[in-house]
C-alpha cells in the first residue's frame, strides 16, 4: 500500500470505530478532518460511497468488529423506523415502519443463528422458539411501542372465529 492508501484505510477504520460507538457521521467528519487534514465534505462523500470500499475493509477486520458494525447499523435503522412510526400521520407509513423493524429483527436473528423460516425450509425448520417476557418488566417506552403497534395491527385485522376440525 502506498502512504496515501494506508492513511485512507486508517481514516476509514477510525470512521467505522466512531460510527460503531454511535457517533453521528457529521461529528465524525469534523473530528477526522483535523486529524487527517482532509475536508469534512470529502470524508462524508467517502462515507456515502462506502458500498464500494466497505467490503474490502471488512475482509481485513476481525469477525467481531464486523458483527458490531452490523449491530450498530441495525440499531440506527430501527431508531429511524421507530421515529417514523411515532411521527407518521398516516397508518400506511406506520405499518411500513413496523415492517422495517420486523425485517431488521429477522436479520439480527439470522445473524445470531436463528430463523423464523422461509418457504424454502422444511416444516421442521420453520419452528419458532418463543421466550416469554413479562410485559410489566419492559421499560415504559417499549411497553408503549407494543401498545401502539397492537392498536395499528388491530385496526387492519379482522377477527373471525375458527372452528376446530
Amino acid at each position: 500500500m502506498t502512504r496515501m492508501n494506508v492513511e485512507l484505510y486508517e481514516r476509514r477504520i477510525d470512521f467505522l470505530k466512531l460510527h460503531n460507538r454511535g457517533v453521528k457521521p457529521s461529528a465524525i467528519a469534523k473530528e477526522l478532518e483535523q486529524k487527517y487534514n482532509v475536508f469534512a465534505s470529502s470524508i462524508l462523500r467517502d462515507w456515502n460511497e462506502r458500498s464500494v470500499w466497505l467490503p474490502v475493509v471488512m475482509k481485513m477486520q476481525e469477525p467481531e468488529t464486523v458483527a458490531a458494525m452490523c449491530r450498530q447499523e441495525n440499531k440506527q435503522v430501527k431508531e429511524s423506523a421507530w421515529s417514523l412510526f411515532h411521527n407518521a400521520e398516516n397508518d400506511t407509513a406506520k405499518c411500513g415502519a413496523l415492517r422495517l423493524i420486523l425485517d431488521v429483527n429477522d436479520r439480527e436473528l439470522e445473524l445470531a443463528g436463528y430463523s423464523r423460516g422461509t418457504s424454502r425450509e422444511s416444516e421442521e425448520d420453520k419452528r419458532v422458539f418463543v421466550r416469554d417476557v413479562d410485559f410489566n418488566e419492559l421499560p415504559e417506552d417499549d411497553r408503549q411501542v407494543l401498545l401502539d403497534a397492537e392498536t395499528v395491527f388491530q385496526k387492519y385485522t379482522k377477527v373471525r372465529e375458527v372452528k376446530p376440525e
